[in-house]
Order: C-alpha cells, then sequence, then structure tokens
C-alpha cells in the first residue's frame, strides 16, 4: 500500500472531480501530504524494528521516499 501511496496512486490520491474545484484540489494535495508523511513513518519504524532483515525491502522505498526531498535542498539554500 505504501509503494501506491509514494506513487500517488493509491484511490484516496486520485480526484474523481479533476480539476473542478481549487478547494478540491487544496484538500486532495493535504490528504497526499499527510499519507505520504504515514509511509515515511511506517518504512522508518519498519526499518527500526526490522533492522538488517529490512535492507531489502528498504531499497524499494528509498527512491520513492527520495523524490519528495529532490528539491528541499536547493529550495534551503
Amino acid at each position: 500500500m505504501c509503494v501506491k501511496i509514494l506513487n500517488g496512486k493509491s484511490l484516496a490520491q486520485v480526484d474523481p472531480d479533476q480539476g473542478e474545484e481549487e478547494e478540491g484540489a487544496e484538500e486532495l494535495a493535504e490528504m497526499d501530504s499527510f499519507l505520504i508523511g504515514a509511509c515515511e513513518d511506517l518504512v522508518s519504524s519498519l526499518a527500526s524494528v526490522l533492522g538488517s532483515d529490512f535492507a531489502p525491502t528498504f531499497g524499494q522505498f528509498l527512491p520513492l521516499i527520495g523524490q519528495y526531498y529532490v528539491g528541499f535542498r536547493a529550495f534551503n539554500r
């Protein structure tokens, strides 16, 4: 499920009205942010609990999570 969320393809992230209201887009962006944050927390918790056993699976999540931080360094400079 987190893979779907990090790819922006979960059912909760799909806007059925696609752009009809600006307010709807704002709510969708807020939901998107919440879901992504929850997935990041889950992956972090799994890594803490499972330790090195989680390493192979973490490789699947790292590029998905990293895509949300690409512009973060450039923005803070």
